[in-house]
């Protein structure tokens, strides 16, 4: 066991007994008053003054006990909300309208790829504006916007990192390299360069890693 966690474990346990602490205190202060009821008043004075330093450094003591379980209770609860919304988002995914989007824009690059791969993001967009291709350009805006929400997530900490690499990796990498020439043209074309560009950033992050 390390020395975070003996240390955390005795501040749990001593959180765990305050209730307990606080009666013995109570009993020591019931038997100091009689003591004192008992003493000349030269010696209550001396009593009282030692016993309101040590109700002062119990106190500040109990304080920062309590203090210390709150934030490591806090980034408990912090580290599970990420864990939950990482594992949601993986969930979200696999539901029948994203697996839908991701198929229907798998089908329509392969059919269009060379576009792409020849550096004619505008005839791709072409292909997209069509009327028979409308299906394709939803699903396109549908997965490249749900990429985007999950690294402004992981970007903001509101998802765990890992976890989201873990899952979605390969798939931004893959998306990456197949749009990101399309993607500097629709910025080029917005004359916005912050479109997707939480997408775009946080997939160079993790190839560059690589």
């Amino acid at each position: 066991m390390t020395k975070e966690k003996i240390v955390r474990k005795v501040i749990e346990i001593v959180f765990i007994v305050r209730y307990w602490v606080i009666l013995i205190l109570m009993g020591g202060l019931g038997y100091l008053t009689y003591y004192v009821a008992h003493l000349k008043e030269s010696q209550i004075r001396d009593t009282v003054s030692v016993f309101t330093g040590g109700c002062v450094v119990i106190s500040v003591f109990y304080a920062f006990i309590n203090y210390e379980y709150a934030q490591r209770k806090f980034k408990h609860d912090v580290k599970t909300g990420r864990d939950i919304a990482s594992f949601n988002i993986a969930m979200e995914w696999q539901k029948e309208y994203m697996t839908d989007k991701a198929n229907e824009l798998g089908r329509f690059y392969r059919a269009h790829k060379q576009l792409l791969e020849d550096g004619m993001p505008r005839k791709f967009q072409d292909e997209l504006d069509k009327d028979e291709n409308e299906k394709a350009y939803v699903a396109l805006i549908a997965v490249i916007n749900f990429l985007e929400s999950v690294s402004l997530a992981v970007n903001q900490g509101i998802m765990d990192e890992d976890f989201i690499k873990g899952f979605f990796g390969s798939l931004f990498v893959q998306e990456y390299n197949r749009y990101i020439g399309y993607i500097e043209f629709r910025r080029r074309q917005k004359q916005n360069p912050k479109i997707w560009k939480s997408f775009t950033d946080l997939s160079q992050k993790w190839i560059s890693c690589a």
